[in-house]
């Protein structure tokens, strides 16, 4: 993902990053939330997103084209509880997304949607994590990072009265190839201590 620094005045202890993500093409999957923390659905790409099988090994392997990081949220929409994921599109394939597939929805729950998505330029807010979406510690860093930033006069970008939050998977690399679309995501695993990855906030632009 594509990162332009920010100019804006931050209190000098802030531990928070500020920057924009450029307008870009993202592939949207999302699917109800039906297990909060403990089935920690969150953490991984549903299956309706993908719709081929990369070969990575053999005569027949095929060439990927890697992109990161994963973007996922979780929203309230109509009582329900929606996980939702952003994966940035690579710059090699957005002229012609048209022609790429989406993952089957052929036999999924009602919820269940994926479709590619253009997205505005976005002003946000980060503070690294070493953990994932569903941790009961995000609650923790959400809190200390909305009012780091409103202290500091930034003002988040409210939906229906609500802050717009999400978490950042720097552990993950999604794998698109031309024809096949969203083949595979790989997930790496790092020790908590490193906060590879982020809270983060939208801001007004």
């Amino acid at each position: 993902m594509q990162r332009t620094k920010a100019s804006v005045e931050k209190g000098a202890f802030s531990k928070y990053n500020v920057f924009e993500i450029p307008e870009r093409l993202v592939l949207k999957p999302r699917t109800a939330d039906q297990g909060g923390r403990e089935a920690r659905q969150a953490e991984a790409l549903p299956n309706h997103a993908f719709n081929s099988i990369i070969k990575t090994t053999g005569p027949k392997a095929q060439r990927y084209i890697t992109t990161s990081p994963v973007e996922v949220a979780i929203l309230r929409e109509n009582d329900k509880s929606i996980i939702e994921w952003k994966v940035p599109v690579p710059a090699e394939f957005v002229s012609n997304y048209d022609e790429m597939p989406i993952g089957d929805l052929s036999d999924v729950d009602e919820d269940d949607t994926c479709e590619y998505s253009y997205e505005n330029r976005r002003l946000v807010a980060t503070m690294p994590f070493g953990g994932s979406a569903q941790d009961k510690e995000v609650s923790d860093v959400r809190k200390q990072l909305y009012e780091q930033v409103t202290k500091d006069g930034l003002k988040p970008k409210l939906v229906n009265g609500r802050p717009q939050f999400f978490f950042l998977n720097n552990d993950a690399k999604a794998c698109f190839t031309g024809d096949g679309g969203l083949g595979m995501a790989v997930y790496e695993w790092r020790t908590a201590s490193s906060k590879s990855n982020e809270v983060g906030i939208d801001l007004e632009l």
